[in-house]
This record gives C-alpha cells, sequence and structure tokens, in this order.
C-alpha cells in the first residue's frame, strides 16, 4: 500500500531532505525500473532527460526546443563560441555537451556527482564530449584561478544552501564583464504554494531528496547583494514556456507573436525586461495584483558589477596587527 499523502504543510518531511549523489543516483536507477510499467514514471524521467537510454537523452535534448531556444537567448545575450562557458550544477552535463556540438569551444563543468545518470559518469564516456572541462570537486573548482566569460544554470540556484554565499563565490570565477545566465529555476511565493510544490515534486517526498522553491525576486536580490545585477529577464510565456515546462510545442500564433516581440526588446533594449520584472514585483506587493509576466522568468540574466576596492579607512578591523602585536 502507498504511503498516504501529507495533508499538511507540518506534516511533510523537511529537515531529513538530503542531497547526496549516490542517493541520487539510486533513486533514479529505481525509477527507471518502474518506468517499465508505470507511464507517468517513465514521461516524468523523460522531462528530465534521466531514462536509462542515455545516448537517446543526449540526442532527444540536442533536437529539442528547449535547447534551440537556448541557442537564440545565448546570441541574444551575446555569450559568444570562442568565450569561456562554465556550466555550474549540469547534473548529466547534457546541455554542456549540445553546445559543444554547436561549435562552442571553451566549455567547463563542474558538477559534484560523478554517477552514470544524474551525474558526469555517461559524459566522460562520450568521445564527443572529450573537450569538455569536467570538475567533481567543489574545492578544486573554488582553488583554480580558471575565471570564465559566462556561468550557465539550470535548474540549479534552488539547491543553494545559502544563495547568496554561493552567489558570491561563482562571482569570483567571473571575468569581469561577465555574465550568469540562470535558466529554469522553481518559483513559489506563499507557504501554501510551497507545500503543493514540495507535494507535488515527483522525488522529493517519496526519496527524501531536498528541493525548495523561492520567490524569483529572492534570487534576483540574493545575487544583488553578492555583486551581481540583473540585466534581462524572459518572461513565463515567452516561446510557450519551453524552457520551463518539457514541451515542443511551439505555441499559438498569438504566442509566437508574442515571442519575436520579446526577442527584438531583449536584442535592443534588455533593461526594459529589468524595469517590467522589478515593477510587477512592486504591484503585486503593494496592491495584490495578479499580473504574472515577468514573476517567474523563465531565463534571468546578471551582469557582474565591478565594486572597486575598500579604502583602507573604512576597514575597522585588521587581524595581521592582531598578529604582529601577539608575536612582539
Amino acid at each position: 500500500m502507498e504511503p498516504k499523502a501529507p495533508q499538511m504543510l507540518d506534516q511533510l518531511e523537511l529537515f531529513s531532505l538530503r542531497e547526496e549523489p549516490a542517493i541520487n543516483e539510486q533513486m533514479i536507477v529505481d525509477e527507471n525500473e518502474r518506468a517499465k510499467s508505470d507511464k507517468l514514471s517513465a514521461k516524468i524521467l523523460e522531462s528530465v532527460y534521466w531514462e536509462s537510454d542515455r545516448d537517446r537523452a543526449f540526442e532527444r535534448y540536442h533536437e529539442s526546443l528547449d535547447f534551440q531556444t537556448t541557442l537564440k537567448l545565448f546570441k541574444t545575450f551575446g555569450v559568444e563560441k570562442k568565450q569561456s562557458i562554465v556550466e555550474i550544477g549540469g547534473g548529466s552535463g547534457f546541455l554542456s555537451w549540445a553546445l559543444t556540438q554547436e561549435g562552442y569551444q571553451d566549455i567547463s563543468l563542474l558538477e559534484p556527482n560523478p554517477h552514470w545518470i544524474t551525474g558526469t559518469g555517461y559524459l566522460r564516456s562520450r568521445d564527443d564530449a572529450k573537450a569538455i572541462q569536467i570538475e567533481n570537486s567543489l574545492d578544486d573548482f573554488y582553488a583554480s584561478d580558471r575565471t570564465y566569460d559566462t556561468v550557465v544554470t539550470r535548474n540549479c540556484v534552488h539547491h543553494f544552501p545559502n544563495m547568496t554565499f554561493v552567489a558570491a563565490c561563482i562571482r569570483q570565477k567571473l571575468n569581469p564583464g561577465g555574465r550568469w545566465v540562470m535558466i529554469r529555476e522553481p518559483y513559489v511565493e506563499t507557504a501554501h504554494e510551497l507545500y503543493r510544490f514540495l507535494q507535488g515534486h515527483p522525488y522529493s517526498q517519496g526519496y527524501g531528496i531536498y528541493e525548495f522553491g523561492f520567490p524569483a525576486a529572492h534570487f534576483a536580490r540574493s545575487l544583488s547583494m553578492a555583486g551581481l545585477r540583473l540585466r534581462a529577464a524572459v518572461p513565463e510565456p515567452y516561446a510557450n514556456q519551453t524552457l520551463a515546462l518539457y514541451s515542443n510545442e511551439r505555441g499559438s500564433r498569438l504566442n509566437r507573436w508574442m515571442t519575436a516581440a520579446v526577442d527584438q526588446i531583449l536584442d535592443k533594449t534588455p533593461a526594459l525586461t529589468r524595469f517590467g520584472f522589478w515593477a510587477e514585483q512592486m504591484l503585486r506587493d503593494c496592491f495584490r495584483m495578479r499580473t504574472a509576466f515577468f514573476t517567474r522568468p523563465q531565463v534571468m540574466v546578471f551582469d557582474r558589477e565591478e565594486l572597486g576596492e575598500m579604502p583602507a579607512s573604512t576597514i575597522w578591523y585588521r587581524p595581521e596587527k592582531a598578529i604582529a602585536k601577539k608575536a612582539a
């Protein structure tokens, strides 16, 4: 008998939720076995490109409208093929791999999970992925002097235990003038919506896997605190939500017209989308308006801000002085 689903937020498993590579891998191995007789399980696995046929999963992503839309936005945001790009928290690495197939020349992937399906194991086995610089150690990645022109994350940032802290660490890996392209994050705005997200997640409660959602403004403000300024926001309806949902449908004629209009704005005046994002947040907060064009952006792009040096006169504590006094 299947366990009864909790009916209240306080009944959810929360503190015990974990994010451990070995647990994630075994979960997906089990789900692939279940998928042999359960169509819903199979559909969920396909939606995150975690089915056991890894060749097919990678090719499906490469051919997807999701990836084609990502490529188009990369061009719009000036992510050039010769630039140094690092994907952080890329899981299986299908995005990094697909980019190399399209001629991107300097791709790195930071992913702590080395396992076959949910981590970089399969990717390492591909001859056409040898050019990708794969790093499984967070310590080695941050200890390295290597920096990048562009950071890319996809369905990743909501896993950071402290968003501003990790963003500040990532900022140190960005070159001056660098950008962060953040794709496909889960958004929640109320406690009830958080409950529905956790209860409805296919793996969180059933397997004890850590998941958590936040308001879009929390992502933007957390990165702002780390010295990264919101440059552009790709609205929720854009491209028939293909970057947020598993879909290859191009949408209605009206949606295609709207998408073309947004493309023009993102190309010529991306600041308008930033203004729209913050204006909509204000209207929702102050007037309880239900407007939701930018409230759940499929992509947010951030620029590294140059903060300059702090004047020595403002640094009230200098450890070297304390050490020198102790030595004397």
